[in-house]
């Protein structure tokens, strides 16, 4: 595993940003964040982080617009897509993608500690 890999947070709501990137944070993780799917596009290719941790439903470019993007450009970043409109097909269409997991709205802290190592570990 990467040594302090760094941890790219792609949501629109702006609490929740705050709140994962502190606890990443105090987790090692270098976090890095954006509001939107294009602004997260932009800081994938500036900065080519280990981890993306990606919204479905954001303004602009929406999750699995980005998420068609990064594997065609970047696969070896590993993707994990969040969602607060979850289901079954959803998680389908994400993993036919290319995500390499996918949580759902709400979720524990753990859950997604514990997503992060299992994606870096494949």
């Amino acid at each position: 595993m990467i040594e302090n890999p760094t941890v790219l947070l792609v949501d629109d709501e702006e609490s929740l940003v705050i709140a994962l990137r502190d606890e990443l944070q105090k987790e090692g993780y270098n976090v890095l964040t954006a509001s939107n799917g294009e602004e997260g596009l932009a800081i994938v290719r500036s900065h080519q982080p280990s981890v993306i941790v990606l919204d479905i439903r954001m303004p602009l470019l929406d999750g699995k617009q980005v998420l068609q993007i990064v594997k065609k450009e970047f696969p070896n970043i590993k993707v994990i897509m969040l969602t607060s409109h979850g289901d079954l097909i959803s998680a389908m269409e994400c993993k036919a993608l290319g995500a390499d997991d996918f949580i759902e709205k709400p979720y524990e802290m753990g859950d997604l500690f514990a997503s992060i190592r299992y994606v870096m570990k494949t």
